[in-house]
């Protein structure tokens, strides 16, 4: 599909079939159910929207129930929307992850309904997550990743870090509370609101430069996400999204390398030391606790991951298990998972995913005319890569394989604004009749 055909996709979703424009109840329609607000919502949504909602405790599982059922009917709806084609067919490139999602969702199949293996949240919790939250929003949104338009992607995250700053408020007082010791509510544990708190600060710093009043909301939306991250007192999102902004930062290009370095040097010197000194201490003295003898987590963290890789070398070539024996959890490494659960065969083609993703993720921060949900995605996907390292599980990480796919299918399958397009020259020529 040509530069052409993506402009009247375009023109399209402004205008109605006699080229009147359309009223801003059909575009606010329009744009919700996009596959741009697809990608925010399944991204951001869950957490987002659990925490905007108040809700007794005895409420939480059926809350929780209905807002993945809400998330999952837009990202069905997004799917049926018309979109520009790729240039290249992704299913060649996503093979590797579909091979892997097929063996480990037979793995997963096979120890819950035939070796009656208890695996921690449940059979229809896990299958509802992996399936549901997980797998399907990834192949539907890169199906549909060419039907993305920047502004709505960038309404939609702003709405939802709204939503965000509402439910801040509304739990203004058991945050408070709780960030005495590791700041989190009911719903939402400190570790995935610390994730939560740095993927928005990721758009943030990405769409700074974009527009003033962009600007503006990321000047006071950032010290705001900084403290929520600083409170939760979680070790894997501090890692995880520095080491992803980091990334971010080396990746980049010429002169926008130097004012972002600068730019996050200036807001970490007045978040840390103008706004209260004590927060660095916070962040130090969580990220120092490496002593295995007095701190419980990482005990756990230790037996775990010596479990699952005993597990593997006992199952080396097909593996066995998706839960760690000892704990009777998974491993808390999404990669140590894969070996232990499909073996050492079975992970080839997880590898093979991977590497894709890296490359394509690295291709797209580095490409200057890369656009905003594009370069976001790539960044959140090193973010969700980084922090499988130490947390969550591989049906549980939604985040990882969303990014993973769409960031795979704009850098191989083509975009208007990311020029990348593998043999270029052979489809033009074909185009135009050469042999």
């Amino acid at each position: 599909m040509n530069s052409a055909s993506a402009r009247r996709h375009d023109l399209n979703q402004r205008y109605d079939f006699f080229g009147k424009r359309k009223s801003l109840i059909n575009r606010t329609f329009s744009t919700a159910v996009s596959p741009a607000s697809a990608l925010a919502v399944s991204l951001l949504g869950y957490y987002t929207l659990a925490m905007a909602v108040g809700v007794d405790d005895n409420e939480n599982q059926a809350i929780s129930i209905y807002i993945r059922i809400v998330l999952f009917v837009l990202v069905l709806v997004a799917y049926t929307r018309p979109s520009p084609r790729p240039f290249s067919r992704l299913g060649d490139v996503l093979l590797p992850a579909t091979v892997f999602l097929f063996i480990y969702m037979l793995r997963l199949f096979e120890n819950i309904f035939i070796s009656d293996v208890v695996v921690a949240g449940g059979a229809a919790v896990v299958m509802g997550m992996f399936c549901v939250g997980a797998v399907i929003p990834a192949y539907a949104i890169s199906a549909r990743y060419r039907g993305i338009r920047e502004n709505e992607f960038i309404a939609a995250v702003v709405l939802l870090f709204i939503c965000m700053a509402v439910g801040l408020i509304l739990n203004r007082d058991a945050l408070l509370e709780s960030s005495v010791t590791r700041m989190g509510l009911d719903r939402i544990n400190p570790i995935s609101l610390g994730h939560l708190g740095f993927s928005f600060l990721i758009f943030f710093v990405i769409s700074f430069r974009r527009s003033l009043w962009m600007k503006a909301l990321a000047i006071l939306a950032i010290p705001l996400l900084a403290l929520v991250i600083i409170y939760t007192r979680s070790r894997g999102p501090y890692v995880a999204g520095s080491g992803a902004l980091l990334l971010y930062v080396l990746l980049l290009k010429g002169t926008r390398r130097v004012w972002l370095i600068s730019g996050l040097g200036l807001a970490a010197v007045i978040i840390g030391f103008v706004m209260n000194p004590d927060l660095v201490d916070i962040v130090t003295t969580q990220l120092s606790r490496t002593d295995i003898n007095s701190d419980m987590s990482n005990q756990l963290r230790v037996i775990a991951f010596r479990g699952a890789w005993d597990q593997f070398l006992d199952h080396f070539l097909i593996g066995r298990y998706v839960v760690e024996q000892q704990t009777g959890y998974y491993p808390h490494n999404i990669y140590l998972e894969s070996l232990m659960s499909v073996g050492a065969i079975g992970s080839i083609p997880f590898a093979m995913h991977i590497m894709l993703a890296v490359r394509s993720a690295v291709s797209i921060i580095r490409d200057k005319r890369s656009t905003i949900w594009a370069t976001f995605t790539a960044v959140i996907f090193f973010k969700e890569a980084l922090g499988g390292l130490v947390s969550g599980s591989i049906w549980g990480a939604t985040g990882f394989w969303i990014a993973s796919f769409l960031t795979i299918a704009v850098w191989y399958g083509g975009y208007p604004s990311v020029q990348r397009r593998p043999n270029q020259g052979a489809i033009q020529a074909r185009g135009a009749g050469c042999p």
